[in-house]
């Protein structure tokens, strides 16, 4: 039988499959940087790192970067995104996230578009935890499923799936309370949240550059963006 890792693997081996048009990984990237600031010599981890968009921004600040990711070509276009005269200051690992070794922790750890597929939400942020120093954050995406748009959106895209027969495992749902109780549990403590993706069915197939610019609107607007389905929440290591 395939496990879930494998499915997940598969499901990721062609990088276009995910990236191409899309633009919520501009987003988050946008977000990422606001809530997190001007950091500088920090150790960062980018769990599920994907082409590498989320934590590139920071190498130029003397920061090192470990990108993780499952798909060895998510890392090899990561990796040729990464300016030649920076590759010293980024490793890049093929592995599951589970298996990483708990060696000098991280300042800082960021978990984007991960939690919804992995096999454990709870064995994921324990994980996490155990990698961050006492004092570091990290950054956590969930789509929050106590939203009714979201709730709309999944049963979209779950049957849009099935037809398609792409994932071929459930992707797992979860609310803000429900994650950030499971982070309590492993000494991780809320410091700030951001939303984004007030989207509606149909809505993907706009161009990804108007998404993007609407995304940035939402974003930047405190009413509407509560009503985002995709949370960010930026956590902070008890000591």
């Amino acid at each position: 039988m395939v496990s879930r890792t494998e499915r997940v693997r598969a499901y990721f081996r062609n990088p276009d499959t995910y990236l191409s048009d899309n633009h919520n990984i501009a987003s988050r990237a946008v977000l990422v940087r606001e809530m997190l600031g001007d950091i500088r010599s920090q150790r960062i981890l980018d769990l599920g790192c994907g082409d590498g968009t989320l934590s590139l921004q920071f190498v130029l600040q003397n920061n090192q970067v470990t990108m993780v990711d499952l798909s060895q070509a998510m890392l090899d276009r990561a990796r040729s995104r990464t300016p030649e005269h920076l590759r010293s200051r980024v490793r890049y690992v093929y592995s599951d996230l589970l298996e990483l070794p708990l060696e000098d922790p991280y300042d800082i750890v960021l978990c984007i578009g991960v939690l919804a597929h992995v096999g454990s939400v709870d064995q994921t942020i324990d994980k996490i935890s155990r990698l961050l120093r006492a004092g570091g954050r990290c950054i956590l995406q969930i789509t929050d499923s106590s939203r009714s748009l979201t709730r709309l959106i999944h049963s979209y895209y779950s049957l849009r799936e099935r037809l398609r027969s792409r994932v071929g495992y459930s992707l797992n749902r979860m609310t803000v309370d429900e994650t950030l109780a499971v982070a309590a549990r492993h000494s991780l403590r809320l410091v700030s949240v951001r939303r984004h993706a007030l989207l509606f069915p149909g809505m993907g197939r706009l161009p990804s550059h108007w998404l993007l610019e609407y995304d940035l609107f939402v974003m930047s607007h405190p009413l509407l963006s509560r009503y985002g389905s995709s949370a960010l929440l930026l956590l902070e290591k008890r000591h």
